[in-house]
Order: structure tokens, then sequence, then C-alpha cells
């Protein structure tokens, strides 16, 4: 008996270590980091019995206290043979139902959401939060999609049904319809954890918050009261309080949102112009509701007002025309047009009040459209503003019409009509961005230069390379600009990134320059006078190189430093060489 008591312990306190490791999962509250175990459990039921795992018999089959249960894997019965297909498809309903309603999936859609749409961060445990619908999950996200055109169905549908006596669309099946949506809609929003990931909590907001409103979007008191008072069909309005969530959704539901950011991307627009679009529907659903109240008002009133006898031929025409007329008549009262004229105190009323939100309305689209125009092309505004101050100051100055004229054209040629600060912008940037631009814009003009090619393949040549860039800048000449002359002392070589200089030697027009080619190396080796005279032979950008800016980098590179010594020396020898032939020339000239 001691012995069979020692085995009972040993067995029960490895029983209960073993369902501690592995607990059986359930769908609602099993963990993520369960799963392994989970999988590795079924795996041993899978392939028989293994050398480190204890398989062990349901607890429910252990009705006996005085016989325990063998120890050992040779003694150990296997579990039912329908053990482990349950096992599985209990797993298999868990997957589901957290790739479904748990596993956020805004990543997918693209773009930034409203913090409003996903559960705020907590102490709360997973358990707990597993009980609700994550707002951003599959299920939720097309969810709501599918929602928002049954709104857009309402918002539309119900006013023409309560609004028009002669419409032959029938309003219980709406009604019924829209009830079951709308509650199913309801319950969602106290399962969905939107504004905590506590459950309790998260209901509790919902209650004082939308819930009263969305309560009585969903009563069909149309249907329960329809032999009670006149016009049941006018309660179907009390629907729209629902439809009010719509907004909610085009602002947060990530498919939405994608599409958004998709359009923006495809016409290369802003988030202002998005809005055009949106205040534009908003002024669309305005003015339907107010021509379906036009016919509302005129059906509460039996159509027996002044206003409806001067249009009694109306009453007696289709519904479509009779809404087209309405909308018409609610253009009319919005904006300055001759339309319906109430003549009903009552009508009137709603005819300012209208009349009043309309023309906000109107001025808040007038608005935004102003402003999205005004920042269409604010560089080119920038430009024809810099371009009036230029005049100002040309009339201020007297200039002669041959100098304003050129003073224009180099305008036209520096900011060829778009005004930026670039010097502003580049300042706002890192270091690596900016020698990238650099790189970008003067690689090909730097690199027709052979003195300044460095391939010492040390890791430097490029850094090398950006460096030089950097310290480019541009210039702007117009034709007949001098750029430097010949005999002076120059510290400067140009790049020619467009345009063509005249070379003129003595006088003479000896050739020209054009796009890629450079000159006035030589300052760069020492200070030496510019053997010709340099002229800009067109409207002409040029990058300029300063020696002061070359020699600071040539302090980091004494490979490259040495070269341009010897550069230097051969190009003095050149030139030494040159005046040697000249003076002989000249010796000769004199004796003959």
């Amino acid at each position: 008996m001691p012995e069979e008591d020692e085995k009972k312990s040993i067995y029960s306190s490895r029983r209960r270590s073993s369902f501690l490791r592995n607990p059986m999962p359930n769908i609602f509250k099993a963990d993520a980091e369960e799963m392994p175990q989970i999988d590795s459990q079924i795996s041993c039921h899978d392939n028989g019995t293994s050398q480190d795992a204890v398989i062990l018999p349901p607890l429910a089959t252990h009705t006996s206290e005085n016989e325990p249960p063998p120890l050992t894997n040779s003694e150990t019965k296997a579990p039912e043979p329908q053990a482990v297909p349950e096992k599985k498809k209990e797993l298999e309903k868990y997957k589901l139902v957290k790739w479904l309603l748990r596993d956020p999936v805004y990543q997918d859609f693209g773009g930034n959401h409203s913090k409003q749409s996903q559960p705020k961060s907590s102490t709360a445990t997973k358990e707990e939060f597993h009980f609700g619908i994550h707002p951003l999950s599959r299920f939720n996200v097309l969810w709501e999609f599918a929602l928002s055109f049954v709104y857009l169905f309402a918002l539309f549908e119900i006013p023409v049904v309560a609004s028009f006596s002669n419409t032959s669309i029938q309003s219980t099946p709406i009604s019924e319809a829209l009830t079951i949506v709308f509650g199913t809609a309801t319950f969602l929003k106290f399962v969905t954890l939107t504004f905590s990931p506590f459950l309790q909590l998260n209901i509790l907001r919902y209650l004082t918050s939308s819930f009263l409103l969305d309560l009585a979007g969903t009563i069909p008191f149309d249907t329960l009261l329809i032999n009670h008072i006149n016009f049941p069909d006018t309660l179907l309005l009390i629907r729209l309080l629902h439809v009010c969530n719509i907004v909610r959704i085009f602002n947060t539901n990530p498919i939405y949102v994608t599409i958004s950011h998709l359009l923006q991307k495809t016409f290369k627009v802003g988030s202002s112009f998005m809005s055009i679009f949106m205040l534009g529907g908003v002024l669309i659903t305005f003015l339907h509701l107010h021509g379906c109240f036009i016919f509302l008002f005129g059906k509460l009133t039996r159509f027996e007002s002044a206003s409806w006898i001067a249009v009694e031929e109306i009453l007696h025409v289709t519904m479509t025309e009779q809404y087209i007329w309405a909308y018409f008549a609610a253009v009319a009262n919005t904006f300055p047009i001759t339309g319906y004229q109430p003549s009903d105190p009552f009508e009137q009323v709603f005819s300012i009040v209208a009349a009043l939100v309309g023309a906000v309305l109107y001025a808040i689209l007038v608005g935004t459209i102003s402003s999205f125009s005004f920042g269409l092309d604010s560089s080119g505004r920038r430009y024809k503003e810099k371009i009036d101050e230029v005049h100002e100051y040309m009339t201020y100055r007297k200039l002669s019409e041959p100098i304003k004229v050129k003073v224009r054209q180099y305008y036209e040629l520096k900011y060829k009509g778009k005004y930026f600060d670039e010097d502003a912008i580049l300042n706002e940037m890192n270091e690596s961005l900016k020698q990238e631009i650099a790189v970008h814009n003067c690689r090909d003009l730097i690199a027709k230069v052979p003195f300044l090619n460095r391939e010492v393949g040390d890791g430097r040549d490029a850094h090398f390379l950006a460096r030089i860039a950097k310290v480019l800048r541009p210039v702007y000449y117009i034709k007949g600009d001098l750029i430097f002359d010949q005999g002076w002392v120059g510290n400067e070589m140009y790049f020619i990134q467009q345009g063509c200089v005249a070379i003129i030697v003595n006088g003479n027009r000896v050739g020209e320059l054009r796009d890629g080619a450079f000159f006035g190396e030589v300052a760069l080796l020492g200070e030496m006078p510019r053997t010709a005279t340099i002229m800009a032979a067109g409207n002409t950008i040029l990058y300029s190189f300063g020696r002061a800016d070359f020699s600071t980098i040539l302090k980091d590179y004494e490979d490259m430093a040495l070269r341009i010594k010897l550069v230097f020396e051969e190009r003095m020898a050149k030139i030494q060489k040159e005046k040697d032939a000249k003076l002989r020339l000249e010796a000769e000239k004199n004796q003959q």
C-alpha cells in the first residue's frame, strides 16, 4: 500500500505539471505563444509514443482513486482516436477566429490612420482583449466598408420614401432590412474595442457616447406606430441618426484611407484637393435632403398652402419629375436663382435656415477650391512676386530699357518661372543629402576634367567627388556678358552646364565652348593671368570652382595635391615653351 500511495502521488504531480505546461487551447482565450506547445502535443499523438513525452489519458477517464494509472510509456494507453482530430479542429477554429477578428491588418492597406480607430495602449491582459473585435481586423474593416454602402443607400432612399407620396417604393421591407443591419452594427460596436482594450470599459464608453443615437436609428418607429399616427413613413427619417456613422467610416476605414492616398499619389495632389470631393458630396447631400423636405412639408400640410396651390400641377406628375423639381427648388433656395417661393411661415423659416446652411457650405467649398488653386503653383506665384519687385526697383532707379531687358532675361534664365529659395531648402537638409544633390547636379561636369578624377580605390574617391561638387556655385550670364578678360589674374575655373561661350585672344575670336566643357582651370593651379577673354555667346549657366575651396579639399588628399603640383609644373613648362617660341618668332621677324 505505501508503494501504491507513492506511485499515486508521483503520478498526480507529473499529471499536474504536464497539464500546466500544455493546457487545452480555447478559441477565445488561447494565447498565440501557446501555439508551438499545442502543435508539439498534437505531433506526439500523431507519431505514437515518444522517448521524452509521457502521454496521459484524459482527466475524465480516471474515476477510481484506488487504481493509479501506470507510469511507464509501455503501460500507458493511448487516447481515443477521435481526441486528436477534435483538438486539431479546435485549433483550426482558434486560428480562424484570431485571423479574422483579432489580427490588425491596417498595414496591408498602407497609410497611417486615426488613433481613434485603434485601441489605446493599456495594461490589459491578452485574455481580456481577446473577448472583443479589433477595430482594424479583417472582419471589422470589411464590415464597415460594406456598411458604408448601406448608409449611402439609406441616405438617399429614406428621404425620398418619407417625402414623396406617389412613390412605388414600399417602406416596410426597407425598414425591416435597416432594422436588421443597424441592429447588427450596434451590437458589433459593443464588442469592437474602439475606445479601450478592456471590453467592459469599451462598452461603458460606447453607452455614454453615441449609443442612444444608434439605438434611436435602429428601432423601427415607423412600423411600431403605423396604426397610431398619420404619415408613419416620415418616422423613417429617424434612421438617419444611425447613418451619421458614415463620417467616421470615411475618415478611419483603411480601405477609404488607402483609396484617398492612391488618388493623391496618382494625380499628385494633396489632401486639400481630396477635401474638395468630400465637401462637394456634403453639398449634394444637403441639396438632396433640402429638396425632399420641401415635398415633406407640403405632404404634412396636405399641399393646401398658397405656395403649393401656385404649383399644383407638379402634384400630378411622376415621382421623378417631382424630385427634379424639388432638387431645383433646393438649389434655388440655396443660391440666388428664381425657384420655389414659400408662403407658409413654417416653410419660410425652413427655407431661411436651409439657405444659410447652404451658403456656409458653399463658402467652405469655394474657400477650399481657392486655397487649392492658390497653392497649386506656389513657386510660380512667388516668381511673379519677385519679378514685380524687380520691375519696381528698375523703375525706381530709372534704368535704361536695354538694361531692363537684360535683367528680365537674367531672372528668366536663373529661375525659369519658378522661384525657389534653394539655399534655405538645402540648409534644412543633412550633409549626406546635400552631397547627393550636389553630385547629381555636377557629376558629369567634374568627370570631364582629367586632373579632378580620383581613382585610387581607397574608398574615398566618391567622397572627393562629393566635396568638389558641394563647393560648386551656379552663375548665370546673359549674351554679351564678360566672364573674364585676358590678362586678369583669376582664381576660379568654370564648367558649362548650359549655353555657349566665345574664346577671344588679342581681340580675335578663335573658338567657342558649349555644354559640358570647362575653362579657366589654370586658375586652380596658381596665380596666373588669364590667357584669353571669355564672353557669353548666349544665355549661359556655369558652375564656378574657386582655388580657396580647392586648396582646402587638397589638404585631406595628399595624393591629389601631388598630382595637381605635377600638372601645374607641366602647364607652366608648356606656357613657358609657348612664350619662348613666340619670342623667337618675333626675333626672327625683327632680323628680317
